[in-house]
Protein backbone atom coordinates (compact mmCIF):
# COMPACT_ATOMS: atom_id res chain seq x y z
CA UNK A 1 0.00 0.00 0.00
CA UNK A 2 1.17 3.54 -0.87
CA UNK A 3 2.90 4.88 2.55
CA UNK A 4 1.61 8.71 1.80
CA UNK A 5 -2.25 7.21 1.10
CA UNK A 6 -1.91 5.43 4.56
CA UNK A 7 -0.15 8.79 6.34
CA UNK A 8 -3.39 10.65 5.02
CA UNK A 9 -5.83 8.01 6.65
CA UNK A 10 -4.09 8.45 9.83
CA UNK A 11 -4.14 12.04 9.76
CA UNK A 12 -1.28 13.78 7.62
CA UNK A 13 -2.79 14.45 4.32
CA UNK A 14 -0.96 14.78 1.16
CA UNK A 15 1.18 17.28 1.82
CA UNK A 16 1.44 17.42 5.42
CA UNK A 17 2.79 13.45 4.79
CA UNK A 18 4.96 14.49 1.86
CA UNK A 19 6.57 16.89 4.45
CA UNK A 20 7.06 14.25 7.16
CA UNK A 21 8.52 11.90 4.97
CA UNK A 22 11.01 14.41 3.52
CA UNK A 23 12.01 15.14 6.82
CA UNK A 24 12.52 11.26 7.91
CA UNK A 25 14.51 11.30 4.67
CA UNK A 26 16.90 14.46 5.47
CA UNK A 27 17.01 13.86 8.77
CA UNK A 28 17.87 17.31 10.65
CA UNK A 29 17.13 20.07 7.81
CA UNK A 30 16.50 23.08 7.54
CA UNK A 31 13.26 24.38 6.29
CA UNK A 32 15.09 24.49 2.61
CA UNK A 33 16.36 21.33 2.82
CA UNK A 34 12.74 19.60 4.01
CA UNK A 35 11.18 21.50 0.93
CA UNK A 36 13.56 20.59 -1.52
CA UNK A 37 13.24 16.81 -0.56
CA UNK A 38 9.62 16.95 -0.37
CA UNK A 39 8.85 19.24 -3.81
CA UNK A 40 7.26 22.09 -1.85
CA UNK A 41 7.60 25.57 -1.84
CA UNK A 42 9.68 26.24 0.95
CA UNK A 43 6.36 29.00 2.46
CA UNK A 44 4.34 26.03 2.48
CA UNK A 45 6.65 24.04 4.11
CA UNK A 46 7.32 26.20 6.94
CA UNK A 47 3.64 26.02 7.35
CA UNK A 48 3.08 22.29 7.81
CA UNK A 49 7.00 21.67 9.45
CA UNK A 50 5.19 24.35 12.52
CA UNK A 51 1.87 22.29 12.44
CA UNK A 52 3.93 18.97 12.35
CA UNK A 53 6.16 20.31 15.60
CA UNK A 54 2.54 21.53 17.19
CA UNK A 55 1.09 18.02 16.96
CA UNK A 56 4.35 15.96 18.17
CA UNK A 57 5.71 14.67 15.33
CA UNK A 58 8.56 16.90 14.76
CA UNK A 59 11.03 18.92 16.47
CA UNK A 60 12.35 22.35 15.81
CA UNK A 61 16.00 23.39 17.29
CA UNK A 62 17.57 27.19 16.42
CA UNK A 63 21.47 26.93 15.80
CA UNK A 64 22.46 30.64 15.23
CA UNK A 65 19.33 32.34 13.09
CA UNK A 66 18.42 29.39 11.40
CA UNK A 67 16.04 26.77 12.55
CA UNK A 68 16.50 23.00 11.72
CA UNK A 69 13.45 20.10 12.26
CA UNK A 70 13.66 16.85 12.61
CA UNK A 71 10.84 14.08 12.14
CA UNK A 72 9.82 12.05 14.92
CA UNK A 73 10.32 8.17 14.54
CA UNK A 74 7.22 6.71 12.78
CA UNK A 75 6.83 4.95 16.40
CA UNK A 76 5.87 8.31 17.52
CA UNK A 77 2.92 7.90 15.29
CA UNK A 78 2.20 5.40 16.52
CA UNK A 79 2.26 6.35 20.21
CA UNK A 80 0.07 9.20 19.11
CA UNK A 81 -2.61 6.87 17.86
CA UNK A 82 -2.72 4.49 20.29
CA UNK A 83 -3.23 7.60 23.03
CA UNK A 84 -6.14 8.87 20.50
CA UNK A 85 -8.03 5.17 20.98
CA UNK A 86 -7.50 5.10 24.35
CA UNK A 87 -8.98 8.27 24.56
CA UNK A 88 -12.07 7.52 22.66
CA UNK A 89 -12.42 4.17 24.76
CA UNK A 90 -12.63 6.31 27.81
CA UNK A 91 -15.68 8.42 26.46
CA UNK A 92 -17.07 5.32 24.32
CA UNK A 93 -19.48 4.52 26.94
CA UNK A 94 -20.55 8.30 27.34
CA UNK A 95 -21.22 8.09 23.24
CA UNK A 96 -23.00 4.98 23.68
CA UNK A 97 -25.45 6.22 25.47
CA UNK A 98 -26.17 8.84 23.68
CA UNK A 99 -27.15 6.81 20.70
CA UNK A 100 -29.76 4.35 23.14
CA UNK A 101 -33.45 5.84 22.27
CA UNK A 102 -35.92 4.62 24.88
CA UNK A 103 -37.87 1.59 23.44
CA UNK A 104 -36.86 0.22 20.53
CA UNK A 105 -37.33 1.29 17.21
CA UNK A 106 -35.84 -0.09 13.85
CA UNK A 107 -32.41 1.56 12.07
CA UNK A 108 -31.60 1.68 8.68
CA UNK A 109 -28.73 3.01 7.33
CA UNK A 110 -27.65 3.26 3.56
CA UNK A 111 -23.82 2.34 2.58
CA UNK A 112 -22.27 2.25 -0.89
CA UNK A 113 -18.99 0.72 -2.34
CA UNK A 114 -16.76 -0.87 -0.92
CA UNK A 115 -16.25 0.78 1.86
CA UNK A 116 -19.68 0.42 2.71
CA UNK A 117 -19.47 -2.90 3.04
CA UNK A 118 -17.07 -3.33 5.08
CA UNK A 119 -18.71 -1.01 7.68
CA UNK A 120 -21.59 -3.46 7.45
CA UNK A 121 -19.08 -6.41 8.22
CA UNK A 122 -17.62 -4.43 10.98
CA UNK A 123 -20.79 -4.00 12.54
CA UNK A 124 -21.35 -7.41 12.46
CA UNK A 125 -18.92 -7.35 15.30
CA UNK A 126 -20.30 -5.51 17.82
CA UNK A 127 -24.00 -6.61 17.57
CA UNK A 128 -25.55 -8.30 20.87
CA UNK A 129 -26.68 -11.39 19.60
CA UNK A 130 -24.28 -14.15 19.08
CA UNK A 131 -25.63 -15.51 15.61
CA UNK A 132 -26.02 -13.97 12.76
CA UNK A 133 -28.15 -14.87 9.88
CA UNK A 134 -28.03 -14.16 6.29
CA UNK A 135 -28.30 -14.04 2.49
CA UNK A 136 -25.14 -14.08 0.79
CA UNK A 137 -23.54 -15.14 -2.30
CA UNK A 138 -20.51 -16.50 -0.82
CA UNK A 139 -18.64 -15.85 -4.45
CA UNK A 140 -18.92 -12.22 -4.38
CA UNK A 141 -17.78 -12.00 -0.48
CA UNK A 142 -14.31 -12.43 -1.35
CA UNK A 143 -14.60 -10.22 -4.48
CA UNK A 144 -15.79 -7.22 -2.87
CA UNK A 145 -14.17 -6.37 0.20
CA UNK A 146 -11.24 -8.15 -1.02
CA UNK A 147 -9.54 -11.49 0.48
CA UNK A 148 -7.05 -9.95 3.13
CA UNK A 149 -10.17 -8.02 4.84
CA UNK A 150 -12.41 -10.61 4.89
CA UNK A 151 -9.98 -13.49 6.01
CA UNK A 152 -9.46 -11.09 8.92
CA UNK A 153 -12.88 -10.34 9.31
CA UNK A 154 -13.68 -14.14 9.65
CA UNK A 155 -10.87 -14.31 12.12
CA UNK A 156 -12.18 -11.84 14.31
CA UNK A 157 -15.74 -13.14 14.26
CA UNK A 158 -14.58 -16.80 15.30
CA UNK A 159 -12.86 -15.13 18.07
CA UNK A 160 -15.89 -13.19 19.44
CA UNK A 161 -17.89 -16.18 19.10
CA UNK A 162 -20.30 -15.24 16.66
CA UNK A 163 -21.86 -17.38 14.68
CA UNK A 164 -22.92 -17.54 11.08
CA UNK A 165 -26.10 -19.06 9.20
CA UNK A 166 -25.92 -17.92 5.61
CA UNK A 167 -28.30 -19.26 2.98
CA UNK A 168 -26.01 -19.64 -0.63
Amino acid sequence: MNIEKILGELGLPKNKGAVYLAALQVGTGSVQDIAVKAGLPRTTTHEILGQLVKSGVANLTTRGRTQYYTAESPKKLLRILQDRQRKLEDVLPELLSMTQTSGIRPRVRFYEGVEGVKTVFEDTLTVRSKLLQGILSMADLFVIPGKPFMMDYVERRVRAGIQLHVIR
